[in-house]
Formats: structure tokens, sequence, C-alpha cells
């Protein structure tokens, strides 16, 4: 498991794991085994995983969504079973 706060992006072509920071460490990302300082990345490679970042955190905010749709779905569903009529 990775540590609360880090985010990893995997996909056919890439893995990206990007370390969060603590109070003394400064944010770093690692690409196929490589670990680079988020700081010294130029700044096109900064924005980019800016947007990677919002995109990973919109994406996580559907998912929750979608999981609550799902339980209001089931919950409907098995309102509706119970109140049916028994033949």
């Amino acid at each position: 498991m990775y540590p609360l706060g880090a985010f990893f992006f995997k996909n056919d072509k890439n893995d990206i794991f990007i370390m969060p920071t603590t109070k003394n460490e400064e944010p770093t990302l690692t690409h196929n085994g490589k670990t680079y300082n988020v700081s010294e990345l130029p700044e096109a490679a900064q924005k980019q995983l800016m947007n990677v970042k919002i995109a990973d955190s919109e994406i996580r905010r559907l998912q929750m969504q979608l999981a609550i749709a799902q339980t209001a779905h089931n919950a409907y569903q098995q309102a509706l079973i119970e109140i049916l009529p028994v033949e």
C-alpha cells in the first residue's frame, strides 16, 4: 500500500509514483525506476503533474458519486421489490 496522500498512476506504457511532502522533505516523482525532485522538473512537467493530480482527484470524486448512486439504486430496487404484489 502507498502512503496516505501519495499518488500512483499506471497505464499500459507508464508507471508514475508521486510521494507527498513532509515537513522537511521535497516531493518526488518516480517514473520507470528513476526519482525526480518535483521542484527540479521543467515548468511544463510541473504543470502536467498538476493536471494529472487534478484529474486523479476528479476521478476519485466521481467514483464516490457513483458509489452513492449505486447504493441509492440498490435501496430503491429493494424497496420496489418489497412492495410488489405477491401472487
